[in-house]
């Protein structure tokens, strides 16, 4: 079950995605959120001030081609984030072909993902922030497979009800 977040507080906005498992993961969602979780390390690890946002986007990329995923990963790896809901063009942009440098003071996502057609996937996106001490990640929770397994026991309504 993919949450997809866009909060808004005193003029700005976050951009927060967990995809949650109902009961226990099975070997091939296991195998998912592990190759997610190491892209996601990879790409955190790689973020520095003057580093190149597509050198971040091949640092989570090459974890998922090494794991066998790396043509379910359809977007890129993060957007800058705080003026809008959701902006996929907004800088910097992590993506293969971005020409942007990451500098101190820009907030970003890191979202690698992984989609399989007709089963489903794994995105996982953060909020982070560039500071002269390195990234700082402001959306720490749910960040590992045991925390966002949901109790099979859990009753769901029948009906879902979404908003536009």
């Amino acid at each position: 079950m993919l949450v997809h977040g866009n909060s808004y507080a005193d003029g700005y906005w976050t951009d927060i995605t967990r995809t949650y498992c109902l009961g226990e993961a099975n070997a091939l969602q296991r195998k998912l959120y592990t190759a997610v979780f190491e892209a996601r390390r990879a790409a955190l690890h790689a973020i520095h001030p003057g580093v190149s946002a597509a050198k971040v986007d091949r640092a989570a990329r090459a974890v998922l081609t090494a794991h066998g995923f790396g043509q379910y990963f359809k977007h890129g790896t993060g957007h800058g984030v705080g003026f809008t809901a959701s902006d996929h063009n907004a800088r910097p942009r992590l993506h293969p072909r971005s020409d942007d440098t990451l500098e101190c003071g820009m907030i970003f996502t890191v979202a690698p993902a992984i989609y399989l057609e007709g089963y489903g996937g794994v995105r996982h996106s953060d909020v982070v922030a560039l500071t002269e001490h390195g990234v700082e990640v402001l959306t720490p929770f749910q960040s590992d497979l045991e925390q966002l397994c949901i109790s099979s026991d859990l009753v769901l309504p029948e009906e879902v009800v979404t908003y536009g």
